[in-house]
């Protein structure tokens, strides 16, 4: 029998840089893919649609080269301040699978960050053409896009980002009209700042306690001038569930009942309790008088969108591995996709224990309660599933950008009628 041929090299680019700040610094900016890929031009669109795979996350497109190549989006792989791995699998085109992957390391003078994508050609002979198109295509772009995120973080600025397109006569007109209509003049002047020149991405859903730490303005007076804002045509406000895992939003019926119900989030494939108040959180858009688009998400495996998440990695049916992660005192839950067990991680400066082995599955992950000391610990993973686990580390904490019903409710604000939670959220105790 003939030996099959060897799978084609992959295409390979790579960009490395030091950067000047630390390593968590250096993360903090570049973990956010999503801003990576607009400011690269890179036209990525996702869905949540996972075709019956049991390994995606997703679906993703892009339109290149006449063709809409597809990709089902696998589950990201990362250790915060330290790196990541992307990886897709093509469904067409002429590239099989792609893994893209940024490390970092500290050093005594700031941080070396070494980031590299492979493309792999669906056969050898179609290897020179997918060289040539990244470097006519890809390359110029996402450098470019790397070297002037790399430029903010050394000099301490904001992040750049892609700005949105003008708003037309019309529309300026009736936010300058609109605007004067507001009471607190100085949240006034820095919302319609913010409506004209902000990234589509911070205007598409926005939070007020973003929001007020950005403008350096108390949140309460921000959410007051937000409702007028709404009441005055300029906004549009949007009650959300957010899935707790990813905090991507889950499909908000019209009515939401306050009695104990699960939604499902189809990105983490995670049924959550979205009946308490706790859950629903208010956001903003801009009037479709005032802007009509919305940002499109470039990334859906941006680790930047989970801050929450200390770490994630996969695990091979069977497998045995070391995860090293570095942890500071406090509480937290390691889950799995598809969903097994929670242990809980009590980490403090008192604790002796340095390193615990986790048994993951066939319907368990154990033991349910681990202390460890705080600093670099090592769980010993060993893996009895049948399948690929994906297992997730995260703090046990509140989101802090999130405002919700229930703290809302407790301000006695001055509701729009067509805003009051009373006509967009109901329910019974």
């Amino acid at each position: 029998m003939e030996a099959s041929a060897a799978p084609p090299e992959p295409v390979r680019l790579s960009f490395t840089r030091s950067t000047r700040a630390s390593s968590a610094r250096t993360w903090s900016v570049l973990a956010d893919t999503d801003r990576l890929n607009r400011l690269a031009g890179l036209s990525f669109t996702f869905s949540a649609e996972t075709s019956g795979d049991p390994l995606s996350r997703g679906t993703g497109a892009q339109r290149h080269l006449g063709l809409t190549l597809r990709w089902q989006e696998r589950p990201v792989e990362f250790t915060a301040g330290e790196g990541f791995r992307i990886e897709r699998d093509y469904e067409n085109g002429p590239v099989s699978r792609v893994v893209n992957t940024l490390q970092l390391e500290p050093h005594a003078d700031g941080t070396r960050l070494i980031y590299e994508v492979l493309l792999w050609p669906r056969a050898a002979l179609l290897r020179p053409l997918v060289k040539a198109d990244v470097a006519a295509t890809v390359r110029p772009g996402l450098f470019r896009a790397f070297e002037a995120l790399v430029r903010a973080v050394d000099e301490a600025a904001d992040a750049p980002d892609v700005p949105p397109p003008p708003l037309d006569a019309a529309a300026a007109r009736s936010l300058a009209l609109r605007s004067r209509t507001l009471e607190d003049r100085e949240v006034a002047a820095a919302l319609v700042e913010h409506l004209r020149s902000a990234p589509l991405t911070d205007q598409t859903s926005m939070a007020p306690r973003v929001l007020a730490r950005r403008w350096g303005l108390p949140v309460p007076r921000v959410v007051a001038t937000l409702l007028e804002a709404e009441e005055a045509g300029l906004l549009v406000l949007n009650w959300v569930l957010a899935c707790p895992a990813c905090r991507l939003p889950a499909p908000m019926p019209r009515t939401v009942s306050l009695r104990r119900r699960a939604l499902h989030c189809a990105s983490c494939d995670l049924r959550f309790d979205a009946a308490i108040t706790e859950s629903i959180a208010l956001t903003f858009q801009p009037a479709p008088g005032i802007r009509r688009v919305v940002a499109q998400m470039r990334c859906l495996s941006s680790p930047a969108r989970m801050p929450h998440l200390v770490a994630q990695r996969s695990l091979a049916p069977g497998a045995e591995a070391d995860w090293s992660v570095d942890l500071t005192p406090g509480v937290y839950r390691l889950c799995s996709l598809p969903e097994l067990d929670v242990v809980t991680l009590v980490v403090g400066a008192s604790e002796t224990r340095g390193t615990q082995t986790i048994l993951v599955g066939p319907r368990v992950l154990g033991p349910p309660t681990v202390r460890l000391r705080a600093g670099r610990t090592h769980l010993a993973l060993r893996s009895k599933h049948a399948g690929v686990v994906t297992l997730r580390l995260e703090r046990i904490e509140r989101d802090p950008d999130r405002l919700t019903l229930g703290e809302l409710l407790a301000w006695r604000l001055r509701w729009p009628a067509a805003a009051a939670p009373a006509r967009r959220v109901s329910g019974t105790s």
